[in-house]
């Protein structure tokens, strides 16, 4: 499968001088992160070649695929992915978030969410992310405390700002630092396009996204929006 928005496999030969260095840049850390000798397939290098034509930073491909290759080889048996298809949606989900944060959040819901049915459909997340055990439960027990009621849109925001806050607590002085550097990095391209209080929100926004997915942290806005069914007692997400 190919990138969505991509031309047929081998049909975007890298152009540019520029092109040609990201996609080097790709194609090394693939094969660091394989711990093999490779050379990228026609579709890879198709794959790499949309990236960059839409305007994907090289920071966030490269993070993305070190996530990736973290993920993979935490599964059992652990797995080492052969083809940048296998890192595609995650690279896509990346670029929605990116994409996302610099336009600023979706509006939260105006109306009451319904408390038990989000601690439901939060739980499993919280449970298996890397947040603090204590702060999980802190969470959990006040969407749980009251689960036929309503709860307020703005508390959920609350929540999950002390979910991100929680954790970016944990980061060490020079995490933190590499944080932010990637978020200066992220910004950058079109920081001189935007107003002050715009770009600050945008930084906001990407801060958050990149501990969300440090820490596999739900969000539970759009947990409260979705219309998915609720997860079985019990159980646990399929993985992917």
């Amino acid at each position: 499968m190919t990138a969505a928005g991509a031309d047929p496999p081998g049909s975007q030969p890298p152009g540019t001088s520029e092109e040609i260095e990201y996609v080097r840049a790709v194609e090394e850390r693939f094969r660091a992160l394989r711990e093999r000798p490779l050379i990228l397939s026609p579709e890879d290098l198709a794959r790499v070649v949309a990236w960059h034509r839409r305007g994907l930073p090289l920071f966030l491909v490269l993070d993305t695929l070190e996530e990736v290759f973290r993920e993979a080889s935490a599964r059992r048996p652990p797995r080492r992915p052969r083809s940048l298809a296998y890192c595609e949606s995650a690279i896509e989900e990346a670029e929605r978030d990116w994409r996302e944060a610099l336009v600023g959040r979706r509006d939260a819901p105006a109306a009451a969410i319904d408390a038990g049915t989000l601690a439901l459909r939060a739980k499993p997340t919280l449970t298996a992310s890397g947040a603090p055990t204590l702060l999980v439960a802190h969470v959990l027990a006040q969407l749980e405390r009251d689960p036929g009621g309503g709860l307020p849109a703005e508390r959920v925001a609350a929540l999950q700002r002390e979910l991100v806050d929680g954790c970016a607590a944990m980061l060490t002085a020079v995490e933190r630092q590499e944080l932010e550097e990637q978020v200066e990095r992220l910004v950058a391209p079109y920081a001189g396009g935007m107003a002050a209080e715009v770009r600050e929100r945008t930084r906001v926004a990407l801060r958050d996204r990149l501990l969300r997915r440090r820490f596999r942290l739900p969000d539970l806005t759009l947990l409260a929006l979705a219309e998915a069914p609720l997860p079985h007692s019990g159980g646990s997400p399929a993985a992917g």
